[in-house]
């Protein structure tokens, strides 16, 4: 297997005996394969596991959009973990798929529901930990978060300020004892997707 994997869980239609569901199994496996993906599958009851050795979003997307295709009309649901290391516990990438079925009712619309797209849901359907919550904070803010290291500026502060503030400048501005356009300056600088210090004159 690659070094970066997802776990997929597909709960089955109820009803059926094994031999049919375990065929099920063996076509979600096939189709995988034939997208061009390593894949394992394995079957507990009415439900399928697979581990894909992918680790691209939209790739992910339509090879499992074409497994749930092939198994149509036996599909209940189906969700996607968040890529982990081939070498980690699997058990934490198949909570994740299992929260992402969970959160199917609230997330956007599509074949099966991804973990890496469900932001703040995750934390509201499940309980976490500190370390699911700091790695959810350092893949949202970790450009920020290195900016400020780097760079000795206050836009995490000035955020969290701003929030507390209830997206006022003015308020904002006088919490931290700084200008409005010095509040608005440093917003439009976290904001950016990868923020870099001004380019000299």
């Amino acid at each position: 297997l690659p070094p970066r994997l997802r776990v997929a869980v597909v709960t089955l239609e109820p009803g059926g005996d094994d031999q049919r569901l375990d065929a099920l199994a063996t076509t979600a496996e096939r189709v995988a394969a034939a997208a061009g993906v390593n894949v394992l599958a394995g079957r507990r009851d009415a439900t399928l596991a697979l581990v894909l050795g992918v680790e691209d979003t939209t790739v992910t997307r339509s090879v499992v959009g074409q497994v749930l295709h092939a198994l149509r009309g036996a599909v209940g649901a189906a969700g996607v973990s968040a890529c982990v290391d081939w070498s980690a516990d699997l058990r934490d990438a198949h909570r994740q798929a299992r929260q992402a079925i969970e959160a199917a009712a609230f997330a956007p619309e599509g074949p099966a529901v991804l973990f890496d797209e469900l932001g703040l849901l995750r934390f509201l359907l499940a309980p976490s930990d500190r370390t699911d919550q700091l790695r959810f904070a350092r893949a949202v803010l970790g450009p920020v978060l290195d900016y400020d290291r780097d760079h000795q500026t206050q836009l995490v502060a000035t955020l969290g300020a701003w929030l507390d503030g209830g997206g006022s400048l003015t308020r904002t501005a006088a919490a931290l004892y700084v200008h409005p356009k010095t509040v608005r300056y440093r917003l439009r600088r976290g904001a950016e997707p990868s923020p870099r210090a001004p380019s000299a004159p």
